[in-house]
């Protein structure tokens, strides 16, 4: 197995950690505020997903995402978020039962921005706050580790793209008064990975993601 590992990633982890840790004091000085327009959550969640053009199809691939999220009510009804996360992607041949065959994956590992427009909706009228909500937007990445077990790559993990941008689509459901689970779509505009000098496709991103957001 080959990996390698982008340098850069411990000063854009530092990057986003002090992004957090200005948001959060932002939040807090903001807190005294009748009227709250500022919000704040942890997003906790798991990853499915795969690259178009590996041969290597079906969202196999496990992962992980997590960070923390800021928002912005624009009014009850609407507004918008950014948000520092880590997130793992790529793809993997799956699990073959009774199978000689060794797998093969690519993981790719992102420290991601996403920019995200949201609407709430009610049920009842006199609901004090929202049961659904759905977002869209772009995903802004900085590859920081790319690990594979695909032999095609085994000289070629450099060539990865470090920087990824993405559109994504999700759901929101209120389980309770903090606590939501989110379902999300992503797919990268732009390629993970060009083969140099080669007229071919490249490989694209899709990710399927599901987990839980817990509100401060």
């Amino acid at each position: 197995m080959r990996i390698y590992i982008n340098h850069s990633y411990i000063k854009y982890l530092g990057i986003c950690l002090n992004m957090t840790l200005i948001s959060t004091v932002v939040l807090a000085q903001t807190s005294s505020i009748e009227t709250q327009k500022f919000g704040a959550s942890l997003l906790v969640s798991g990853n499915l997903s795969q690259l178009e053009g590996d041969n290597l199809s079906g969202f196999n691939k496990i992962g992980f995402q997590g960070g923390m999220l800021i928002n912005y009510d624009l009014n009850k009804k609407k507004g918008l978020y950014a948000g520092f996360l880590y997130s793992q992607k790529g793809s993997s041949t799956g699990t073959i039962k009774n199978s000689t065959i060794t797998p093969q994956s690519i993981s790719l590992h992102y420290l991601s921005m996403p920019i995200q427009y949201y609407l709430n909706e009610w049920w009842e009228k006199d609901q004090q706050d929202h049961i659904l909500r759905v977002n869209m937007g772009p995903i802004i990445s900085r590859l920081v580790q790319v690990q594979s077990t695909n032999s095609f790559f085994d000289n070629a993990t450099e060539d990865f793209n470090k920087w990824d941008l993405a559109l994504s689509i999700g759901l929101s459901y209120r389980l309770s008064k903090k606590l939501d689970l989110i379902v999300s779509y992503e797919r990268s505009i732009t390629k993970v990975y060009q083969i140099p000098n080669s007229n071919l496709n490249g490989l694209q991103s899709y990710l399927i993601n599901i987990g839980l957001s817990y509100s401060l």
